[in-house]
């Protein structure tokens, strides 16, 4: 469907943007831990993971004896799973003041199709003017090709981007002329630290995304 012109639009990332991307590392846990089977598996990946290990699951079920393609099965499966999410509170008012003053909003994020798009089921944000994943596209932030196409699907006069990560995130939008603004949580899953060129910083830093309700 082809939108009308709005003055500004609103454009998210996902993951650590609107809601807590811990929140779903730990869904994912909760739903694997059963079917690995034994005991204390929950607990021995949320330990692995807060240690910063970069593969718990694969570790853990090859521990407790589970072998491809078992495994690789029952990730794919995980993936796909109906996670249990919601909305941070910032994330949450300023969608709904943005539906009650009729705009839209769109969504860019890195990352599976089957595992993005459940999430964006269980956040209740299918109703975005357009959703561009980056295994559907084709292409990853920073990519500005993935802003390109928001820019032809949800048309405004001026786009702002949120995201949380400068080493993807602000780089594509700030070569295109967009507003971008970086969420800085304190529980991001993130741990590197990084220490990002010009063209890679946010034009503006909040601490919650109720700080834009004023654009709408």
């Amino acid at each position: 469907r082809r939108l009308k012109m709005e003055a500004l639009g609103f454009v998210f990332d996902l993951d650590d943007t609107l809601y807590p991307e811990r929140d779903y590392v730990r869904s994912c846990f909760r739903w694997i831990a059963p079917r690995i089977g034994g005991e204390g598996v929950f607990e021995e990946l949320w330990r692995r993971f807060e240690a910063g290990e970069r593969d718990p699951i694969g570790e853990v079920a090859v521990a407790r004896g589970i072998r491809e393609p078992r495994k690789a099965g029952l990730i794919a499966e995980m993936r796909a799973h109906a996670p249990d999410l919601a909305l941070d509170d910032g994330a949450a008012a300023l969608i709904a003041a943005l539906r009650d003053a009729k705009r839209s909003f769109s969504i860019v994020t890195n990352g599976r199709s089957a595992s993005q798009r459940a999430k964006i089921a269980a956040l209740g944000l299918g109703d975005a003017a357009a959703i561009i994943i980056s295994e559907e596209f084709g292409a990853e932030k920073p990519d500005a090709a993935l802003f390109r196409a928001i820019e032809r699907e949800h048309p405004a006069q001026r786009h702002l981007f949120v995201g949380d990560n400068p080493a993807i995130d602000f780089e594509g939008p700030n070569a295109l002329g967009w507003m971008t603004a970086r969420l800085v949580r304190g529980d991001s899953v993130r741990r590197e630290a990084i220490n990002p060129r010009d063209g890679m910083r946010a034009q503006r830093v909040i601490a919650s995304l109720t700080e834009l309700i004023p654009l709408i």
